[in-house]
């Protein structure tokens, strides 16, 4: 990555027109920004790439799997927007012929072991307790998930900051944290043994 970081800024201050375009999860870019000889990547500007809007994936079910708009909205809300939650669900439905339990116990699954998995290992073991709090937890409500974990306010405050930076949760509406992934609250129940695989 250094030789290449180093042949781009040379192109780029020779004016030559490269373009570089980049993606992947926000504590890899993170990490990667932050190395030595690399600092044109801080400089760079960023875009956080927002979840899919379930309208457009409920069409595209509709459309490619030939399924009735009913069916196509019920997989768009097992996928919460997720880009590769979608890819995935959309690929099993098409090979099994539909959302079969086969294709759902398939997609459930690859999503845990192509992508959740990852995202588990990188988090700390309070960001992990805090992920517990909110799939056990009664509610959305902040109140009931630092209730769960013991935890005042300035204890809660840097986790929730750090899985809505992972993008793991939302805190957008205000006392409020829910999960964006998809299936995440069973997998975090799944990995304390709380619920059957």
């Amino acid at each position: 990555m250094r030789d290449f970081a180093n042949l781009y800024q040379y192109l780029v201050r020779e004016d030559l027109p490269v373009f570089l375009l980049m993606a992947g999860l926000y504590d890899n870019v993170e990490r990667l920004q932050n190395v030595e000889h690399l600092t044109f990547l801080y400089r760079a500007p960023k875009i956080r790439l927002e979840a899919l809007g379930m309208r457009s994936i409920a069409l595209n079910y509709e459309r490619i799997l030939c399924i009735d708009h009913r069916e196509a909205q019920r997989m768009a809300r097992l996928t919460n927007g997720y880009p590769f939650a979608f890819q995935l669900l959309g690929q099993r439905a098409w090979e099994h012929h539909g959302l079969t339990d086969e294709a759902f116990d398939e997609y459930r699954t690859q999503l845990s072991e192509l992508s959740y998995d990852k995202i588990w290992s990188e988090l700390s073991d309070g960001d992990r307790s805090m992920a517990h709090g909110i799939a056990t937890a009664p509610s959305s409500s902040v109140m009931d998930v630092r209730s769960i974990l013991d935890l005042k306010s300035n204890e809660f405050s840097p986790y929730r900051r750090c899985l809505i930076r992972m993008g793991v949760i939302d805190g957008s509406e205000r006392g409020k944290v829910s999960f964006t992934l998809p299936l995440f609250r069973a997998y975090v129940l799944e990995r304390y043994g709380e619920i059957d695989i």
